[in-house]
């Protein structure tokens, strides 16, 4: 039953993060259509009378221009920027999305891990594999925090990439060594699939060679543990 009910949430969250997806594309798709139908409706406003009086001139006219033609006018309104700005908000809005995905809940035996603490092995495990330098990174992974050293031999922290709280598995997988203001910012929240893949591409980078099986992030309780080189 608990997996069954783990199943459900993964599918709940991926249903979430799609219909958030649609509300985009449906907004950016509707305020489209509304100012394509406007300038259209105009157009033909425009044709009215020339229809009526000398349909032989309709074709000279400015207002038989094509619809989509880059010089898309109303009287004293020049209509050509709207397309960069509906451009910007549908870009804006794929981006609040990407923003906003979480990680699906990891399909674990138990709404929490009876383990809850790492282990002092753990610890100085993640120093080697990061260098002793907090991993945390900007919104869009283009930055990593510059504590390390001396300062995370003090402050550091591990902590669980997806929360312990909410179904996290504590393992090596899931595991993230943060300094303590970051881990203090990050608190329980669930974090992106934006924020896990750049932390993965980041890893590929600085873990060394022997443990690039944990670069990418796993939260699901059957660990299969990478081979110690050692």
């Amino acid at each position: 039953m608990k997996r069954l009910m783990g199943r459900l949430r993964r599918a709940w969250a991926d249903y979430r993060a799609l219909r958030w997806t649609i509300w985009a594309l449906g907004g950016v798709v509707s305020t489209a259509g509304t100012v394509l139908g406007a300038l259209e409706a105009n157009r033909w406003r425009l044709m009215g009378p020339i229809l009526e009086d000398s349909p032989e001139y309709a074709s000279d006219s400015d207002a038989a221009k094509p619809l989509f033609d880059i010089h898309w006018t109303m009287p004293h309104i020049d209509l050509g920027p709207f397309v960069p700005f509906l451009a910007a908000v549908g870009i804006l809005l794929l981006v609040r999305v990407l923003l906003r995905w979480p990680m699906a809940r990891p399909d674990n035996p138990w709404d929490r891990d009876p383990q809850r603490l790492f282990t002092d092995a753990d610890r100085r495990w993640i120093k080697e594999l990061t260098g002793n330098r907090c991993e945390h990174r900007s919104p869009f992974g283009l930055l990593r925090c510059r504590r390390r050293g001396a300062y995370m031999d003090e402050h550091g922290q591990m902590d669980h990439h997806y929360p312990h709280a909410k179904g996290g598995a504590t393992v090596r997988t899931n595991l993230v060594w943060l300094c303590d203001r970051h881990n203090r910012l990050k608190s329980d929240k669930v974090p992106t699939r934006l924020e896990t893949w750049t932390l993965y591409r980041a890893r590929l980078g600085y873990l060394p060679a022997k443990w690039r099986a944990y670069a990418r992030i796993d939260a699901h309780s059957n660990e299969t543990e990478a081979t110690d080189n050692d």
